[in-house]
């Protein structure tokens, strides 16, 4: 009997410990084969996905030093690409959190070509949007350069190109953090005031004191006094604060402390304050009684936590609303004493707003299949807020569900269990049905495989993974193959990554293989798959 080449060598079914043959393939951290990305499509995981811990197979150390490793072979390649591309991840509010756009951007700035320090630069204010920001870029760029004259230049321009009002918002709200003051980077930049009202302000800084007349903004004037008034609130009656407070609209940051255990005071502050504010201070009020079952207050955070074109307006990440979520419903911190009573409108609308916050998705009416990876390395809290991969996973799983009528929904690792899920269904619930328990392998293949076997026809296959797949007797390039051989020939598979890593299990490169990357925590991601399910992406 002559020897089955064909069981040990072949391009149709082969084992993921493996590499396909004929295939460009690398092996992953879980010792499976898939393939990899190349620097530009590492470049957008990491601006959006950031590094915020260890993960199951590597630690925060490697891969910031992977990401920037990368970030350097974009940047010799085309310097000015990297900067667009941090301004569309950081200004359109993709990311959850703006620290990994403002490390590249600081990259560009400290060792990029003359062009591409000019494009950093020029940007510099549409990527650090606040103060905090700015301090953040700057410990980052030191590590790249010294304080040569485009640094002082782009940080004197920082300053320079705002408006009274909004400088003054700026030097009061954030006058210390992340080891700067603003008198630290004003000594640094030297910027040289155009008008006589940044004149006054930057005198403000040094000083601490200010000549009410002398200022040409008559509401920067007040301000001003406002903040300086509420310094010395024990010395005021209470109605006198609570009506600078409304008529100034001051920030939490500049009262005093003692200010902040008052009820009237967050009422005060309440009509005027912005989104990722009321966010952070949910639990505050709601201890203090300010937010109560089916009062005034509740109603008017309510309808500003649903409000999709105000809180796209705010760039309110629907990760944000899902650790506001989290947090709020818990009824205590992570840390500390602090306990409250949720209200149950409140729970509800921030579970409706991390959908709203989304936008607007168009149904295309396709079938999906949707598989949520729930493998050992994807059950360790490694995203921003100490959600694991998987529940993000399930949740944004949930976002596609909610838009789209045809659905199937399963949770696997080395095996597969099929989720029932309600549009209604709140995350937490999703978490729960989603739930396969950790210890597992990984088979990506296994929500294509299960469709075939049981000739389910679907339009498109969407797996939510960290692409770390190594388990399966066949790839998932393969098991699409055999699916649109035997059922849809024409289906198509989004990887959808969870974690930031190079590796992924669709090959990205072949425009005609009906497959797509994206990223996992991105506004546009809902979007991205619908365009290309119905083929318009």
């Amino acid at each position: 009997m002559g020897t089955r080449y064909d069981a040990l060598f072949n391009t149709r079914e082969t084992p993921q410990t493996q590499p396909i043959p004929g295939a460009v393939q690398v092996q992953n951290d879980a010792g499976g084969y898939v393939f990899g990305v190349d620097h530009w499509t590492a470049l957008q995981r990491f601006l959006i996905l950031g590094v915020e811990d260890n993960t199951y197979y590597a630690t925060k150390r490697d891969l910031v030093m992977q990401a920037g490793n990368g970030t350097l072979k974009c940047v010799a390649e085309d310097g000015e690409r990297v900067v667009r591309t941090v301004v569309a991840v950081s200004h359109g509010g993709r990311a959850p959190k703006n620290d990994a756009a403002l490390f590249v951007l600081a990259i560009c700035a400290g060792v990029g070509n003359e062009a591409t320090r000019k494009a950093a630069f020029g940007v510099l204010r549409l990527v650090a949007r606040t103060s905090t920001h700015l301090f953040q870029f700057l410990n980052y760029v030191q590590g790249f350069r010294g304080w040569g004259r485009g640094l002082r230049n782009a940080v004197a321009e920082w300053y320079l190109d705002r408006e009274p009002q909004s400088l003054a918002l700026q030097l009061t709200k954030y006058q210390s953090r992340e080891g700067w003051t603003h008198l630290d980077v004003l000594r640094k930049a030297h910027p040289t005031p155009v008008t006589e009202d940044q004149r006054l302000l930057f005198q403000y800084v040094k000083t601490g004191g200010f000549k009410y007349a002398s200022f040409g903004d008559r509401g920067v004037a007040d301000y001003l006094e406002a903040v300086e008034l509420v310094k010395h609130a024990d010395a005021l009656r209470l109605s006198e604060v609570l009506d600078r407070i409304v008529a100034q609209k001051l920030p939490r940051e500049v009262l005093p402390t003692a200010l902040l255990n008052r009820p009237e005071v967050w009422e005060a502050m309440l009509p005027n304050m912005p989104p990722t504010a009321m966010l952070r201070n949910l639990a505050t009020m709601t201890k203090l009684g300010v937010l109560a079952p089916l009062n005034d207050n509740t109603a008017c955070v309510c309808e500003r936590l649903t409000d999709s074109n105000a809180l796209q307006r705010a760039r309110i990440h629907p990760l944000s609303m899902l650790v506001a979520l989290g947090t709020y419903g818990r009824g205590h911190g992570d840390r500390g004493t602090a306990q409250w009573t949720p209200v149950t409108q409140i729970v509800d609308a921030l579970d409706e707003g991390f959908y709203t916050s989304f936008g607007a998705v168009e149904p295309t009416g396709k079938r999906h299949l949707l598989g949520v990876d729930w493998s050992g390395s994807m059950s360790l809290p490694q995203v921003l807020g100490g959600f694991s991969p998987a529940y993000l996973a399930a949740a944004m799983a949930l976002v596609t569900h909610r838009v789209e009528t045809k659905t199937e929904i399963v949770a696997f690792a080395s095996t597969l269990k099929k989720v029932s899920l309600s549009s209604k269904m709140r995350l937490d619930d999703v978490y729960a049905a989603t739930y396969k328990g950790a210890g597992e392998g990984t088979d990506c293949a296994i929500p294509i495989m299960y469709a075939l076997q049981r000739q389910i026809p679907v339009d498109v296959f969407v797996i939510y993974t960290d692409s770390q797949t190594w388990a399966g007797p066949v790839h998932v390039t393969q098991a699409l193959q055999k699916y649109r051989s035997a059922m849809v020939h024409d289906a198509k598979l989004v990887n959808v990554q969870m974690v930031y890593n190079t590796y992924s299990t669709v090959r990205e490169e072949d425009d005609e293989s009906g497959t797509l990357n994206v990223v996992g925590i991105d506004t546009a991601t809902p979007t991205l798959i619908s365009e290309f399910a119905k083929g318009t992406f």
